[in-house]
């Protein structure tokens, strides 16, 4: 039976991290598979790379089909999302969609990083990121955010981190909770005064960049200087990691289907 595996981002439409994602991808280990494509969630992305860049990158839909068509009978999608929000959740509907409509067919999908109540994952996860974390600097992890109820696994996250004794990581969000109001608040009653900012993203692209680490005056880097810290930054991202990327792509921890 032929395997095929489909990653699954949202993906970006900035050159220079597209290119760095692109080189991870290519040196994963994917010999248990005869065909590999590079899927993106965001047809809104997927336009953008079109329209500059002339650059074509399938959708889900395309790459399963074209799976398919040329006869792979098994086909994983790796989904490098977080938590288990909003295109999660649409990624997950069109496989359920295709596993009906093609039925002779195994379709199956990945959890994300995080499944909410789920502490074993949580711990698992702070070993894979052991290369942005470590216990002598106060670091902020930056999360893209939501307003889905999948953000508790958030606050989950933190929660496992200090029962790792991680009490120097925070984590925040860009959009939604916890905010840089929340994360500001912590630092302050624990009197830091020097911090490392890293992204919590699978992709570092241009609002990745912007909202966080370059010195637009709205970034998170440049709030956090008028607050008074002293601000290091990281642009690794979290497809980065050779460990974070194992967990997932070649995980056996698949989502269930009855």
């Amino acid at each position: 039976m032929k395997k095929g595996l489909i990653v699954l981002s949202n993906g970006t439409a900035d050159l220079e991290a597209l290119d760095r994602y692109e080189q991870v991808i290519d040196n994963i280990d994917t010999s248990r598979y005869s065909e590999v494509i590079k899927a993106f969630a965001s047809d809104k992305i997927i336009g953008k790379l079109k329209t500059r860049y002339n650059i074509s990158k399938p959708n889900l839909r395309d790459g399963i089909e074209k799976l398919i068509k040329i006869g792979v009978e098994d086909i994983t999608v790796a989904t490098l999302f977080l938590i288990e929000g909003k295109e999660y959740e649409e990624a997950e509907r069109l496989v359920k969609e295709l596993r009906e409509k093609y039925s002779n067919y195994s379709i199956n999908i990945t959890h994300a990083a995080l499944i909410q109540q789920d502490k074993h994952r949580s711990y698992e996860f702070i070993d894979r990121i052991s290369p942005i974390i470590n216990r002598e600097y106060e670091i902020i992890l930056v999360a893209h955010g939501t307003s889905h109820q999948a953000q508790l696994s958030y606050y989950e996250f933190q929660k496992s981190l200090r029962d790792k004794g991680y009490e120097n990581i925070h984590i925040g969000t860009i959009e939604g909770e916890p905010s840089f109001e929340d994360i500001v608040n912590q630092l302050k009653k624990r009197n830091i005064k020097r911090i490392v900012l890293q992204p919590f993203l699978f992709v570092v692209g241009f609002h990745g960049k912007k909202d966080l680490i370059t010195d637009n005056p709205n970034s998170w880097k440049s709030r956090l200087i008028r607050e008074g810290f002293e601000v290091f930054t990281s642009d690794k991202s979290l497809s980065e990691i050779q460990g974070v990327i194992d967990f997932i792509i070649n995980s056996e921890y698949k989502k269930e289907y009855l």
